[in-house]
């Protein structure tokens, strides 16, 4: 199975969905700086930040989805 890839654009487009650089860094475990220097295309991006950045989104997606919780 081929490796998931992401260029620059791509990855800040889907940060900018979950939150500043600094609430993904958070999540991730990663410094701000990181964040920023993969959308700047300064670092290269792995496979493993790909798969982490879309499991991040589809979380949050799902988040966004569930129906609220009735205090009945």
């Amino acid at each position: 199975m081929a490796a998931k890839t992401m260029d620059y654009k791509e990855y800040r487009e889907t940060r900018k969905r979950l939150g500043s650089q600094q609430k993904v860094a958070q999540w991730l475990g990663i410094h701000k700086q990181t964040i920023s220097n993969r959308e700047l295309g300064k670092y290269s991006i792995t496979s493993e930040a790909v798969l982490a950045l879309i499991y991040l989104d589809m979380i949050h997606t799902m988040a966004d989805a569930s129906p609220a919780e009735s205090n009945g």
